[in-house]
């Protein structure tokens, strides 16, 4: 049995970077999807309403994730853009603005 290893520098650049993105969108996008609309489901309709705030409270059910995934990209902004000035790669500086 054979194990073959990849070699992630080849991906840094945008060329070879692009194909494998434009192929792995679909496999993402739609359980991405899924898992949205049953989170938006569970959270705002499920979830039990509280006695004193009534359905306002769910709200919090949405928003509190929707802060920390906020608070996420920030840090997945600054190590993009940390890796594009050590390693100088190009698709970790154009990675940075995008997220």
């Amino acid at each position: 049995m054979t194990t073959q290893s990849v070699r992630w520098s080849t991906y840094a650049a945008p060329a070879r970077l692009y194909p494998l993105a434009g192929r792995l969108v679909p496999w993402f996008a739609v359980p991405a999807a899924i898992l949205f609309a049953l989170g938006l489901y569970i959270g705002l309709i499920v979830a039990p309403t509280d006695f004193q705030q009534g359905d306002a409270y769910r709200v919090l059910f949405v928003h509190v994730p929707a802060a920390w995934t906020g608070m996420l990209l920030y840090l997945l902004l600054a190590l993009y853009a940390a890796l594009g000035w050590v390693l100088k790669t190009r698709a970790s500086s154009m990675m940075s603005p995008a997220s």
